[in-house]
């Protein structure tokens, strides 16, 4: 018998629809990849939708109003040059009529001007808010500027820094008086000019780099002078107001000392450590923050115990196991874990390198925004998505190339629905393509089935029997295989290539996750009626009272979602509210105010450590006990802490005596629901199945990455977040720039020299 015809292009399969596996499959199928026509890609997903960690939903149940579901909070940051630069080709290449919803990347994405954190002092929280402001430049659009520009420019925020210290103020929660600072188009602009001398001073510091940034040996130079300035003058800084930043009075010059400070260390420590020249990768053996006591200023800890400080941490989820308690009598927590060079990469490129604005906002949510139209366009393209198919394991007969891959079908696509093109994920909300919160069962054979068990096909300990087990063979079903699942489900899939590998095994026992938790709030008062007097719609951190340490008014939502104003009824009458009229708006009828909570989850016991890695039973990765843990952290947060954001939340009278007043939350379910049950109609979700695991970034843990080239198995690349891929942390960008890297290694596209930010981590 004469041999089957070998297929003319190269099968590629991704096994996973997140970040990583979605920017790896645009990328080799870009019209301007010139070996796009050289390969058949063919993507695996399990359950309903794409997206990963990113993945967000529409509730399907009009009671819920099609309102979106999040995995968590997620904005993407000014610096994310080439995250905002796919997404643009994108929306580009998916060309919507110019009056649909959201139809360029710049509707999907709208700068934000402010975050903060939450300071306590004398037992006061206070509210500090960093407007940073605008620029013209395009995020995606152009590179980057040699390292020691950026030091000029610190030079520069550390001057400005200090001059508003002496003059500003946190303002309360509550107050009518914004703690932003000056020149803000928030707040008043309460600057002054500083003394002669300060000004005299940072004016050569920044003259001295200005004119010594063109020989690396007069940079040196000029450095080393530059910074024994600053540290004379900063000491004589602090001995003059140590007495008083650590009252409420002095808290405005606490705030900016502790900026000022930071950047002196991460100057000083630059210069000690020579990383212009040698990369941020060479300070990963050391955690930041011991980091940066190591070269700042001495100033009793005020910096490195700071809830300013906290907030950083509280950003990347930086908490080994998930814990951010701090026990009595320590300063800090002890689990707050993050590497020096990530935290420095992450913060050079946020606060110097940003572009537009520090932080942009999906105008809807990240499954609508980011992965529906990345589907479209896929699909466009020819790539074949395959939902409903599970990964269950990566085999290697030989212990030096990937020889197999077990997948089990979920579901099956009715006759007449593949008739019609196969599974068609997509709802349209508004106008707007996007995913639904659970399949679309009217298009499965098991749908019927599966809704009225109430199966949820991304939990990994699901009681599904599979409709078909599938098994794909190197050589005959794929030609090069990317592994795009999230490194939590590494222990569960990969025990042939981890118990073949030592550098697998280092790994999975060094690079390690936690879990997260969210929540959201639909409340019917407006964030000033709850009593929320500063800026609109901010991003507040370093409030870690529960793990729900990190708040977002994400109000500007409630219109993509499907919410309906209804005349009151006679069994649901307007809220009485002792601090100002709600205009008619009626319990269940229509939110003003949304909030997204989020931050670490702890788990108790740990991750047992097992042969192939932390892998846990399935008893620990039940969904609906971990949401009802998350649920409890988030009835704590409204009855005891949210008072800090929403004075007016609470019932009027003494403080022990004050309750939330539960008839704020929006319920639109049928019947009557007062007090504590319309609680239950709110959002509570915990990431607690392997692949939702946030990927961590321990002092020492880089060095036992594996890049997205060197997987150690032929016809095996990795994609992802958790790889080697130029910036080693939990976030959209890095995981843009893993599956620009997993392309680059199969199709020599993008070139690595077009990856932005990749030459400064090494």
């Amino acid at each position: 018998m004469a041999d089957a015809p070998r297929p003319t292009k190269k099968r590629v399969v991704i096994l996973g629809g997140g970040v990583g596996g979605m920017i790896t499959a645009l990328n080799l199928t870009d019209p301007r990849n010139p070996r796009r026509d050289e390969y058949d890609v063919t993507l695996y997903q399990l359950g309903w939708r794409l997206g990963g960690k990113g993945a967000s939903g529409r509730n399907m149940d009009p009671a819920y109003n099609y309102r979106i579901e999040e995995h968590g909070l997620h904005v993407w940051f000014g610096c994310y040059d080439n995250a905002f630069r796919q997404i643009q080709t994108v929306y580009d290449e998916l060309n919507r009529p110019p009056d649909a919803p959201l139809a360029r990347w710049d509707n999907a994405f709208k700068p934000h001007t402010a975050g903060g954190t939450l300071d306590f002092t004398q037992g006061q929280w206070r509210t500090w808010l960093e407007a940073f402001p605008l620029n013209d430049v395009i995020p995606g659009q152009g590179g980057l500027l040699p390292m020691h520009e950026y030091a000029r420019e610190g030079y520069q925020l550390m001057h400005t820094l200090l001059q508003r210290g002496r003059h500003t103020q946190p303002s309360p929660t509550g107050s009518q008086h914004p703690g932003l600072p000056p020149g803000s188009s928030e707040g008043a602009n309460q600057q002054k000019r500083g003394s002669s001398l300060e000004d005299g001073l940072f004016k050569i510091l920044i003259w001295l780099f200005a004119r010594t940034s063109v020989l690396a040996f007069l940079l040196r130079l000029g450095e080393g002078i530059a910074l024994g300035m600053a540290g004379w003058f900063l000491r004589w800084r602090w001995s003059r107001i140590k007495n008083r930043v650590g009252t409420i009075q002095g808290s405005g010059e606490r705030h900016y000392w502790l900026f000022a400070n930071a950047i002196y260390a991460v100057l000083r420590g630059f210069y000690k450590n020579r990383v212009f020249e040698r990369g941020f990768k060479s300070q990963n053996g050391v955690d930041f923050r011991d980091w940066l006591a190591r070269y700042c200023i001495d100033d009793g800890g005020f910096m490195v115990n700071s809830e300013w400080l906290r907030g950083i941490y509280d950003g990347m989820f930086a908490y080994q196991d998930g814990d951010n308690r701090t026990p009595p009598g320590a300063a800090f927590p002890p689990n707050a874990k993050c590497e020096a060079g990530v935290m420095l990469y992450c913060g050079l490129r946020q606060y110097a390198t940003y572009k537009g604005a520090a932080v942009w906002r999906m105008q809807a949510g990240m499954g609508d925004v980011v992965f529906a139209p990345m589907y479209e366009v896929l699909k466009k393209r020819g790539v074949k998505i395959k939902l409903f198919h599970r990964v269950q394991a990566l085999k290697s007969a030989d212990g030096r190339s990937l020889t197999a891959i077990d997948i089990s079908r979920q579901a099956t696509v009715k006759p007449e629905q593949e008739a019609r093109g196969g599974y068609d994920p997509l709802v349209t909300i508004k106008g707007l393509p996007c995913w639904p919160s659970t399949p679309l069962y009217d298009q499965l054979v098991e749908g019927e089935a599966l809704r009225a068990q109430a199966i949820n096909l991304e939990d990994y300990c699901a009681k599904w029997e599979p409709v078909e087990r599938i098994e794909l063979l190197a050589g005959r079903d794929f030609d090069e295989a990317v592994m795009a699942i999230s490194l939590g489900a590494i222990p569960y899939l990969c025990g042939d290539l981890i118990r073949a590998n030592e550098k697998w095994r280092d790994m999975v026992q060094h690079v390690l996750t936690n879990k997260t938790l969210s929540a959201q709030f639909w409340l019917c008062e407006t964030a000033s009626q709850l009593g929320w007097a500063l800026m609109q719609r901010p991003l507040i951190s370093s409030y870690d009272i529960t793990y729900l340490d990190t708040w977002a008014d994400m109000s500007y939502l409630i219109q993509r979602e499907n919410w309906h104003m209804r005349p009151p009824r006679e069994s649901n009458r307007p809220i009485k509210s002792e601090h100002g009229p709600n205009e008619g708006v009626t319990a269940t009828d229509y939110p003003m105010q949304l909030s997204y909570f989020c931050g670490p989850m702890p788990d108790e016991p740990p991750l047992p450590m097992t042969p192939v890695g932390p892998k846990a039973e399935c008893g620990a990765l039940d969904q609906d006990r971990e949401n009802a843990k998350a649920k409890d952290c988030a009835r704590t947060l409204l009855e005891k802490q949210i008072a800090t954001f929403f004075p007016n939340a609470m019932t009027p009278g003494p403080g022990p005596l004050r309750s939330f007043r539960w008839e704020l939350l929006v319920d639109g379910r049928p019947g009557q629901r007062h007090g504590i049950a319309r609680f239950d109609s709110q959002y509570f979700h915990a990431n607690v199945q392997p692949s939702e695991r946030y990927v961590l970034s321990l002092p020492g843990s880089d060095q036992y990455r594996l890049a997205p080239n060197e997987s150690q198995f032929a016809r095996l690349t990795l994609a992802g977040d958790w790889t080697e891929c130029g910036l080693n942390a939990g976030c959209v960008e890095a995981a843009v720039m893993a599956g620009m890297l997993a392309s680059n290694n199969i199709s020599q596209y993008p070139a690595r020299s077009d990856i932005v930010g990749l030459s400064w981590w090494r």
